[in-house]
């Protein structure tokens, strides 16, 4: 039995990968159509949640995402941004630091407004202010669905976190997403492109990582993020959502609701930050510097 158990004990910190070396490939933001965006990659077979050498026994993920990698599937990457077109730079967020700005505040209450009184046509009409608590603001678990004042039907909304795993409902909305945002032929867009960019994953000793955080109104799925949840904090590794709803800001209240996880957390599982890619072009540094930065 002690044999076992050493065995275990062994096998948490075996990670297994396969370095590729440097690649060259269409940039995914500029379609430049040549290989302009560079990297520096590697095949993650397996991932151990612990450092045998590190002191805090920190996950191995952990500290190349700190050092700038990032993943898709199981593919992980380093860019070189000095020499692609449209370099992404890594954006660290603390979430016990963090206030909402007041495009932010607004953009969650609009939401808030939509699923309370969907009657409602103008969800700017009303103030919003200035301190607010971020967790209850995505709680509706206690509000009946009738409002018992108006008489009016309220969507119902909530979110789910589940295993990174294959449902023909979240691969049907993903195609949708990628050919009407980012203009996808509807054959380029396979089940099997799906799980692995979206479900494979390298933690195969611990998952409890990879995540698909599910939106749902009046039960159907309007987005689902994919999430990796590490001893620091949330990673937010991809967002699909329907276009029916993208006037809601949908991007933005998914970074909030990641905040407030990491605020109601913390004490529990001992993190405090979120982790970002943005593309900075002009556009982009200005979209980082709002969301992040304090009002």
């Amino acid at each position: 039995m002690s044999d076992q158990l050493h065995q275990r004990q062994e096998e948490e910190y075996f990670s297994i990968i396969e370095p590729l070396g440097d690649s060259a490939s269409v940039c995914g933001y500029c379609h430049s159509g040549s290989d302009s965006s560079h990297a520096y990659g590697l095949w993650a077979h397996n991932l151990s949640p612990k450092v045998m050498s590190h002191p805090c026994n920190r996950h191995v993920y952990q500290l190349l995402m700190d050092r700038g990698w990032r993943r898709s599937g199981s593919y992980l990457y380093l860019p070189d941004r000095r020499s692609s077109c449209c370099p992404p730079y890594t954006i660290r967020c603390s979430a016990s630091d963090f206030q909402p700005s007041r495009s932010q505040r607004q953009a969650a209450y609009r939401w808030r407004k939509f699923i309370l009184n969907p009657q409602e046509k103008n969800l700017n009409h009303h103030k919003t202010p200035s301190k607010f608590d971020l967790c209850q603001l995505f709680d509706f678990s206690d509000l009946p669905h009738q409002d018992p004042i108006s008489n009016t039907t309220r969507h119902s909304f909530k979110i789910r976190l589940e295993p990174a795993e294959f449902t023909q409902e979240k691969f049907e909305l993903y195609k949708k997403y990628q050919t009407e945002v980012h203009g996808d032929r509807a054959e380029e867009v396979t089940s099997k492109s799906f799980e692995r960019f979206l479900c494979t994953n390298p933690f195969r000793s611990d998952d409890s990582v990879a995540k698909h955080a599910c939106w749902l109104v009046d039960d159907k799925m309007i987005a689902f993020s994919v999430v990796d949840i590490l001893p620091r904090g949330i990673s937010s590794v991809y967002l699909v959502w329907d276009t029916n709803y993208a006037k809601h800001g949908l991007g933005r209240l998914a970074s909030l609701r990641e905040i407030a996880w990491i605020q109601e957390w913390k004490d529990t599982l001992q993190f405090s930050h979120q982790f970002n890619w943005y593309y900075l072009d002009d556009a982009g540094l200005e979209a980082a510097r709002e969301l992040y930065s304090k009002p």
